[in-house]
């Protein structure tokens, strides 16, 4: 299904959000580019699903069609989404992806010291983390929120102090030369952590 997915993908640098102009959905990010393709009499081709991932980037998957499609109509497209105000961005075909366990993650954000599970709520709960990640990790792309592994609950009652996070890369280079290591290792926290396992 990678092959039927489209992504916008903004320049944003690490760690920052990207939100969209005042005025501009989801909604209208699909239903502009598929009135653009309708106007190029290209009937056949249009977006069924729109969402956003962590940073901002929008995700496009279309109906009845391929990626590689719509690309010839790139340009008029590009052209519908600056007359909305989109900050700077280029069209991407989806990647491979690859989740990846990484163990003994502090659950405290501050990565030491007590913890409650309302540390762990909201939307905004894991930025931190994930904004930790990619900074300290170069070449590594985080497309979702992290998780824990596990209940955290259960964790507290336990007095647990660390514990399993899983978390989805896109799958580049940077990312199979760490696979390919004997012990890989990802930096979590100010640590080098051993990846236990993959996906």
């Amino acid at each position: 299904m990678r092959e039927k997915h489209l992504k916008i993908r903004f320049d944003t640098p690490k760690g920052m959000v990207t939100r969209l102009p005042r005025g501009v959905s989801q909604a209208s990010i699909r239903d502009g580019l598929t009135e653009c393709l309708r106007n190029l009499n290209e009937r056949k081709i249009y977006f069924s699903i729109v969402g956003q991932n962590r940073v901002g980037d929008v995700l496009l998957r279309l109906g009845d069609s391929r990626a590689d499609e719509v690309l010839p109509y790139v340009k008029a497209m590009e052209g519908e989404l600056e007359t909305m105000g989109l900050p700077k961005f280029r069209f991407e075909k989806d990647t491979e992806k690859a989740k990846i366990f990484v163990g003994l993650v502090p659950l405290n954000q501050a990565g030491k010291g007590s913890w409650e599970c309302a540390d762990w709520d909201g939307e905004n709960a894991f930025r931190r983390i994930a904004n930790d990640i990619e900074l300290s990790n170069p070449g590594i792309t985080l497309v979702s929120k992290p998780s824990w592994v596990g209940k955290l609950a259960m964790m507290k009652r336990r007095r647990q102090s660390t514990a399993g996070l899983s978390i989805v890369v896109d799958m580049n280079d940077t990312v199979r030369e760490i696979m390919g290591k004997e012990y890989p290792k990802i930096m979590v926290a100010g640590k080098a952590r051993i990846r236990r396992a993959w996906k």
